[in-house]
């Protein structure tokens, strides 16, 4: 048997069980209201779309057209985002990133349905948001302040590459002969599919969440083991980096790891935000301030045998990190006894 709900918080509640073996979703009347709206919307545009003649419009008409369709496509974001009373972009970024640099020159023979479902809706993002790339840093930073009104936090996009620097050790451009990663302030590069697993594997996480900060974007973030071949000390840095994308507009992030590296670097950062309360100055010379986490807004389970269980201490509000990480235990312990035995 099977049982979820979920409840939106504004009335709107979905009830999933099962039924004679097959799923049975079940709708309350503010759901049913409010997706009935949608769909009114999304027929009346599509009645009046079909009106019109493509064949015979000038080329402003056609401008205003694609401007009317993307003011459509806005009011109905917006009516699911009342509907389920979350208005954040939810991105996936699944494990296995490495394949978009290993195959980057055979991904377009690959059928799209080869690909699970996560890993194609990542793949497809990356592929649209690679010419962004074919400038550095500054030169996104300068267009967004020319070509819009909206505020660029330069504070933290300056912190945000000072980490994601950290972290790669190079600089990444796109142009017409793929991926590359400039090895220092010189032209020379080494292409994306040669760099090292940890370059790979991190490249999309960095530069997408570079984007987000630049874009001023409200997300729910999944990160699938975002410590994949990365060194203990850059582990420690991308979490830095996500801390920042969270904090900055209270954005939502779900991260799944088998690493104490990344637990124990969320828990500096929580005792941190603790200690300070009191002594901000001494904390904020260790942990930049930006970076604390209150630790409120932080839940960590751990997934073990089909049960899950919280980890985080109930006297102190940090994570018990030995819970993923007793491995450690096991061979302190057979050293312990080794040393025991050479004293013999």
């Amino acid at each position: 048997e099977i049982y979820l709900a979920y409840d939106y918080g504004n009335g709107v509640l979905i009830e999933i069980d099962l039924k004679d073996g097959y799923v049975n979703p079940n709708f309350n009347k503010e759901f049913k209201d409010g997706f009935s709206a949608i769909i009114r919307e999304a027929r009346a545009f599509n009645q009046y779309a079909d009106r019109q003649n493509v064949s015979f419009l000038s080329s402003s008409e056609i401008l205003a057209r694609e401007d009317e369709r993307k003011t459509f496509v806005e009011e109905i974001k917006n009516l699911a985002s009342d509907l389920f009373n979350d208005d954040k972009d939810l991105i996936f970024i699944p494990a296995g990133r490495s394949l978009l640099a290993t195959l980057s020159d055979q991904l377009q023979n690959i059928h799209p349905h080869q690909l699970d479902y996560p890993m194609r809706a990542f793949v497809e993002r990356i592929n649209n948001l690679k010419p962004l790339f074919s400038k550095s840093f500054d030169e996104l930073i300068t267009d967004k302040k020319k070509l819009t009104y909206e505020r660029v936090d330069s504070e933290n996009l300056s912190l945000a590459r000072q980490i994601i620097g950290d972290i790669l050790k190079a600089r990444y451009r796109f142009d017409r002969e793929g991926d590359k990663l400039f090895i220092d302030d010189s032209e020379r590069y080494v292409k994306l599919n040669y760099a090292s697993s940890g370059q790979q594997e991190s490249i999309w996480i960095l530069l997408l969440i570079f984007l987000l900060i630049l874009d001023n974007q409200d997300v729910f973030i999944v990160f699938e083991e975002p410590e994949a071949h990365l060194y203990p000390e850059a582990q420690k840095e991308v979490i830095d980096l996500i801390a920042l994308l969270a904090n900055l507009r209270q954005n939502q992030i779900m991260i799944t790891t088998h690493s104490p590296y990344i637990l124990s670097s969320f828990n500096n950062l929580i005792y941190a935000h603790l200690l300070g309360q009191t002594k901000p100055k001494q904390v904020s010379r260790l942990v930049d301030r930006r970076l604390w986490i209150h630790p409120s807004r932080i839940g960590t389970f751990m997934i073990e045998k089909g049960m899950i269980t919280n980890i985080v201490d109930e006297d102190v509000p940090l994570i018990k990190t030995e819970a993923i990480d007793s491995a450690s235990e096991q061979l302190n312990s057979i050293f312990d006894e080794l040393f025991n035995l050479d004293d013999e």
